[in-house]
């Protein structure tokens, strides 16, 4: 739990909010231990993540779809919400996300009453946004293929969030040339970015250059280490504090 303090600080989250970890020397099954929880607490909503955590061979379509089944017997049992998060393995760039996209099995999608996915950009001077798809809605209107809304991965202190950027068409952001911005790409638009702040008068930071490209501080340190320190005009990685 320690990431967590170091994470949140003091941040005081309502007594509402229960956060459980899998207990390794619990003699039954993941799916035992949220029942049992479930009932004791009677909590209106339950975000299961991820669906591999619960279960490692999740990602073959017999276990995931009995898992989902479980879950799914959950909710109805204690009349709670439930969202299941899932991760996509690695695709096409340049395909759209669809609802046989997600990990586990094609017919996994069929069980969920609506879904939805985050993506990354791969538009060139945007791939600092993700996108966020609709890909099923059981009980409402056929959402629009291929539309989606944008958003800007920002740090605001303690939280990590998705602000709203705008809305567009998944097939802008898709891959063009079958690859993703390498790592001289990224470099260049970490270049351009410290070189119009530095002109304005503005300190490029670590966090601020993250929120900027949407990179992780990790990524903006490394890319900022990689920099040719002539091509900045005097600019040095770390002559500003993070």
């Amino acid at each position: 739990m320690m990431h967590l303090k170091k994470r949140y600080g003091t941040y005081k989250f309502s007594e509402n909010f229960y956060r459980a970890e899998l207990n390794y020397e619990y003699k039954g099954s993941a799916i035992d231990a949220i029942s049992e929880t479930m009932k004791k607490q009677n909590f209106d909503f339950l975000i299961v993540d991820n669906l591999t955590y619960l279960q490692s061979d999740a990602e073959t379509g017999s276990a995931a779809i009995d898992l989902m089944h479980q879950l799914i017997e959950i909710k109805k049992r204690y009349d709670c919400g439930l969202l299941v998060i899932n991760h996509m393995p690695k695709r096409n760039g340049k395909e759209p996300i669809t609802q046989d996209s997600m990990s586990g099995s094609k017919n996994l999608s069929n069980l969920c009453d609506a879904m939805f996915a985050i993506a990354e950009s791969y538009k060139r001077d945007f791939q600092f946004l993700r996108y966020i798809k609709q890909v099923k809605c059981r009980n409402d209107a056929k959402p629009e293929d291929d539309k989606v809304v944008l958003v800007q991965v920002m740090n605001t202190e303690p939280f990590l969030r998705h602000h709203f950027y705008g809305v567009g068409y998944e097939r802008d952001y898709l891959q063009k040339d079958g690859r993703k911005g390498n790592a001289e790409q990224d470099i260049a638009q970490i270049q351009e970015i410290i070189a119009k702040m530095m002109q304005a008068g503005e300190k490029p930071t670590d966090r601020v250059l993250a929120q900027k490209t949407g990179f992780s501080l990790g990524k903006v340190n490394k890319l900022k280490n990689n920099i040719d320190t002539t091509q900045n005009k005097g600019y040095t990685g770390g002559l500003y504090p993070s």
